[in-house]
């Protein structure tokens, strides 16, 4: 059996079994990991289908099948959604029975193939899995930059198949906007009133903060814990917060890649005086706001932006909470 140019064959069981050992050294951090490799195999075969969208769409689906990873089939293509459902996948088949979604390589290939079809921020959830007992696989990825408006154009498969190929081409670049919304200026006031902190990504907290001790002599305050999955210690810096972060939970899970784990400098926070308005204004202003948000944080509503274009800052805004 000779495999496709630019790929080797390799059997499920021994991804899984890699799957499974990164899974009992990383933990909820894993999923990540693997999403991560998806991305990177997701990049290298779109960057060879230089086609219209539904085109792209559906060779490398039809890739998917032929390379074994199971029976790829487009549920739902528009300009804001991509859903996508698979039989037979061999990870889910070899790893057995779990108690969540376990097809994280796929998740990160569709992840890939969705940002380059939706033109925006996207979030790929595994919404059923067949390890969990559901008769099919299911990813649903969202451009949530567009919010819930639908446009015009859509393709819709019912009961499975893929869709003609005299689907509708979608513009790039376009947002529909209802009639009945009045226009919007964008305000020349500053949006931000200074910086928070700086967040710093750490593997361990307990130890960063012992190093950051140790060497600068710096002064611990506050530390505060999320349900969302992380924990963070502020350090004082001659007046200059500094926000150590250590993930404890699947973050990517609920927030999508632009909160994945990396270490070292991750954000800068800025606070705003009315969180809303901040995120009306930067929406207005061409930034997306990361899925999920805005949430408490630990000094009041937050909410992160998707990467600013010409630096690749991810940025936080804060509404602190008033005195008590």
């Amino acid at each position: 059996m000779t495999p496709p140019p630019g790929y080797i064959l390799i059997r499920p069981e021994t991804l899984v079994a890699l799957q499974k050992a990164v899974e009992a050294a990383l933990g909820a951090r894993a999923a990540e990991c693997l999403v991560a490799g998806g991305l990177a195999g997701g990049a290298k075969a779109i960057a060879a289908l230089d086609l219209p969208k539904d085109e792209r769409v559906r060779r490398l689906l039809e890739a998917g099948r032929d390379i074994g990873w199971g029976d790829f089939t487009l549920e739902r293509l528009t300009p804001t959604e991509l859903v996508v459902t698979v039989g037979d996948s061999p990870f889910a088949r070899v790893y057995g029975r779990a108690r969540a979604p376990v097809c994280h390589l796929t998740r990160g290939v569709l992840q890939m193939l969705a940002s380059t079809v939706l033109d925006g921020p996207v979030a790929v959830e595994e919404t059923a899995c067949t390890a969990a007992g559901a008769e099919r696989c299911r990813f649903e990825a969202r451009d949530y930059g567009r919010g819930e408006r639908r446009d015009a154009m859509s393709i819709e498969v019912r009961g499975g198949g893929t869709p003609p190929l005299t689907t509708p081409r979608f513009a790039r670049g376009v947002v529909t906007v209802p009639n009945s919304e009045p226009d919007t200026a964008v305000s020349a006031q500053p949006l931000v009133r200074g910086v928070l902190h700086v967040g710093i990504v750490v593997e361990d907290l307990e130890t960063s903060v012992r190093e950051w001790q140790r060497v600068f002599g710096v002064g611990v305050g506050e530390r505060w814990q999320s349900a969302v999955g992380v924990k963070v210690a502020f350090l004082d810096v001659a007046g200059t917060r500094l926000e150590l972060v250590q993930y404890t939970g699947p973050i990517v899970e609920r927030f999508g890649p632009v909160l994945a784990r990396r270490e070292g400098v991750h954000h800068v926070c800025f606070a705003v005086g009315d969180l809303d308005v901040a995120l009306a204004e930067v929406r207005a202003r061409g930034l997306r706001v990361v899925p999920g948000f805005p949430l408490e944080g630990a000094h009041g509503r937050i909410a992160f932006l998707e990467p600013e274009p010409t630096t690749g800052l991810v940025t936080e805004l804060c509404q602190p909470r008033e005195p008590a």
